[in-house]
């Protein structure tokens, strides 16, 4: 496995904190593909953050606190791959387990970050979920994740979340919209992840519950899996690591909102 940074290397030399990395696992059916995706997050400066004015002698010498800077998450996805169609969870797992590790050495390589592996199990159930729970996971957080038609994200009895689908939705179309995510264009599935953002619309029905696509199942078809790997991860941070300014969460409420579809990028 490898993985394409996406940012550049002035970017990273200037920035002393080490990134987190996420890993986002979308487990389809038998019938379906899995699809994985490893986003690198780094926490940077909001778009609307004053500028900050020359440093005084008492803010130097640690007389004086520096004010606050609000910070947001951005994400690089360098990797995106497909498990093989009928491959069994146990031997996806051990593909998963064998990611993770070499995730891991790249993390101690960097001095530190944190490691997250976001499992969509709502297809797939408990099951499949304690295969993940059972196994050497390399130190990462598991967050197992259920997407249900609701409004509100919630834990449940098992350490996991569940979440609305129109949640995963917004998070990930409001990350596209303020440039906070990118894709690296080199890798061999990007064209597939484009054509899956062509395809996806999400409508809001008018009981407020979500519509995904032709059908209100819980994912859209089988070929959105890169899409919904992508979005899974990227709601875990937004959601449970604070990865959203004052100004994003703005736009994450008229996201929300929204009676028709979304545009994604062509």
């Amino acid at each position: 496995m490898s993985v394409t940074t996406g940012w550049p290397e002035s970017e990273i030399v200037q920035r002393p904190v080490p990134p987190d990395w996420i890993v986002g696992l979308d487990a389809g059916q038998l019938r379906d593909y899995s699809a994985l995706s490893i986003l690198e997050r780094r926490e940077q400066p909001a778009a609307h953050a004053p500028v900050p004015g020359p440093v005084s002698f008492a803010e130097r010498w640690g007389l004086k606190k520096l004010p606050a800077v609000p910070m947001e998450a951005h994400y690089a996805c360098g990797h995106l791959e497909r498990y093989p169609l009928g491959e069994s969870y146990p031997d996806q797992v051990k593909r998963t387990v064998a990611t993770l590790r070499q995730l891991r050495e790249t993390i101690d390589r960097a001095g530190g970050g944190r490691l997250i592996l976001c499992l969509d199990a709502t297809g797939v159930g408990v099951a499949v979920a304690d295969l993940y729970r059972e196994a050497d996971l390399s130190g990462a957080t598991f967050a197992p994740i259920t997407i249900h038609g609701g409004d509100t994200p919630s834990r449940d009895d098992r350490g996991g979340w569940r979440t609305p689908k129109r949640a995963i939705v917004s998070y990930l179309q409001v990350a596209l919209q303020t440039g906070r995510l990118r894709i690296a264009a080199s890798l061999p599935e990007a064209a597939i992840l484009a054509q899956e953002f062509r395809n996806f619309r999400a409508k809001i029905k008018t009981s407020g519950n979500d519509s995904y696509g032709p059908a209100a199942d819980w994912r859209e078809s089988s070929h959105d899996d890169l899409l919904l790997s992508i979005g899974i991860a990227i709601w875990y941070s937004e959601h449970a690591m604070g990865g959203m300014s004052a100004a994003m969460s703005e736009a994450l409420e008229q996201a929300m909102s929204w009676q028709s579809g979304p545009e994604y990028p062509r």
